[in-house]
């Protein structure tokens, strides 16, 4: 009986769930994904292993990819050529011939994801920066679920943007909002604004106009009385202070400088003394640049923050998934690993599913940023954690390999990586 049992088990093939968050300006979480896969079948071939890639979002980029599939939501398209669709430079969308936003039509609600419209991969590398971008294309996404879809409930996923305006431009292309300002600019902004690229669109409100501020004077509040806004987001940073919006994330969106966050900080504190509620201290107020902020302050009452990787998950129902026991190994990663990954990332999504269900966890990250000074090419942050491995690209292959070469990098360290292979083997092989 015993051997036969044991028998059995050997040829039960293994089931591993991949699910990555993006290698920015790399590879797609998606991408990442399909080139583990495939190392892993051409290493153990699909006798022995049963993979499921799973497209996942923690409300920013491919959101709606992921809950089209997990929903089967219905995708609308806009023209871009009929509408002018603001990016996040204050620029009509051109790039590319539709934007999207996704709806369900029995239970009446849309997903927005504010990344196709205001996010960061939208902006080249050289022009990134927070003083010169506007979250308006985001609020036109918003309108147009609400006035032309007739949707009442909107989800908007607050994630991978390139924006830090307090979400004022969205309100603005709402028309709930019109800001006064002051007559006098700071030459420090008036140095920002002759960096616009475009000087066609004066009346959008970009991240430089934070100081400017005057009043904030709120219109036709009473026509979104029956609309409840939901953003989506995985951190949980306030609007403003020290792990606020500028300070956590305004450096990657291109705020190089202490002046640059000095100035920013300076102004999201402004907009809060002229918003009718403080919500200076909500978790989550700071995402994608404070976008929920403003919208927590006017429809206090009908604007919820929501754990936006739970949201997803749920929409696959991996807790059943998982509780069937039938997962041997989860395998994640993303491109900076640090003291965020942990903090309400896919990776942390993950990481608890394998400390719950007891599953064995595997993380392949880009650059491994909580590995100080050593020479190893292997770094644990959980030193007293067999179950879970960790290994960097850049520690291994190199910065500009790892950039530049990213699937070839996984490849080989599936490949060569005497490490793995033996924790892999041992989870695979009988």
């Amino acid at each position: 009986m015993i051997n036969n049992f044991n028998e059995e088990e050997r040829n039960i093939k293994k089931k591993i769930l991949i699910s990555f968050d993006s290698f920015k300006d790399c590879l797609s979480s998606f991408e990442i994904g399909k080139c583990v896969d495939k190392s892993l079948n051409d290493k153990y071939g699909n006798d022995k292993i049963e993979t499921e890639i799973l497209k996942i979002s923690d409300g920013g980029e491919a959101l709606l990819e992921c809950l089209e599939s997990s929903l089967g939501l219905k995708l609308i398209e806009i023209d871009t050529k009929d509408h002018s669709i603001i990016g996040p430079l204050g620029t009509p969308i051109i790039e590319k011939p539709f934007v999207h936003y996704a709806i369900n039509e029995q239970e009446k609600y849309a997903v927005i994801e504010m990344a196709e419209v205001s996010g960061i991969q939208l902006v080249p590398t050289s022009k990134r920066n927070p003083f010169n971008t506007t979250t308006y294309g985001t609020g036109q996404l918003i309108k147009h679920a609400i006035e032309i879809g007739g949707y009442n409930t909107i989800y908007i996923g607050a994630g991978g943007s390139a924006t830090n305006d307090a979400g004022l431009g969205a309100l603005q292309a709402l028309g709930v909002i019109d800001i006064i300002y002051n007559e006098e600019k700071e030459e420090e902004e008036e140095k920002k604004e002759e960096e616009e690229v475009n000087n066609n669109n004066n009346n959008i409100f970009f991240g430089r106009d934070l100081n400017r501020i005057k009043e904030i004077k709120i219109t036709n509040k009473l026509k979104f009385k029956d609309i409840k806004f939901y953003f989506l987001t995985d951190v949980r940073n306030p609007m403003i202070g020290e792990k606020g919006a500028v300070y956590s994330f305004s450096e990657q969106k291109g705020a190089k400088t202490k002046e640059d966050k000095e100035i920013l900080e300076k102004g999201m504190i402004n907009v809060l003394n002229h918003l009718p509620v403080d919500i200076s201290k909500i978790e989550g107020s700071g995402a994608a640049g404070g976008l929920p902020s403003s919208f927590l302050s006017i429809f206090n009452q009908s604007t919820q923050i929501i754990n936006g990787m739970d949201f997803v998950c749920k929409s696959y129902g991996l807790d059943e998934k998982f509780q069937s026991n039938q997962m041997k190994l989860i395998i994640t990663g993303e491109g900076c690993f640090d003291e965020t990954t942990l903090d309400g990332k896919v990776v942390s999504k993950m990481y608890y599913y394998s400390k719950t269900f007891y599953v064995k966890l595997l993380i392949i990250c880009g650059k491994n940023n909580l590995l100080q000074s050593t020479s190893s090419t292997t770094s644990n942050p959980f030193p007293n954690d067999a179950n879970i491995q960790i290994y960097d690209l850049v520690s291994q292959f190199g910065i500009d390999n790892s950039l530049n070469n990213t699937k070839h990098c996984i490849e080989s360290l599936f490949k060569h990586n005497e490490n793995l292979t033996s924790f892999l083997n041992k989870i695979i092989l009988p």
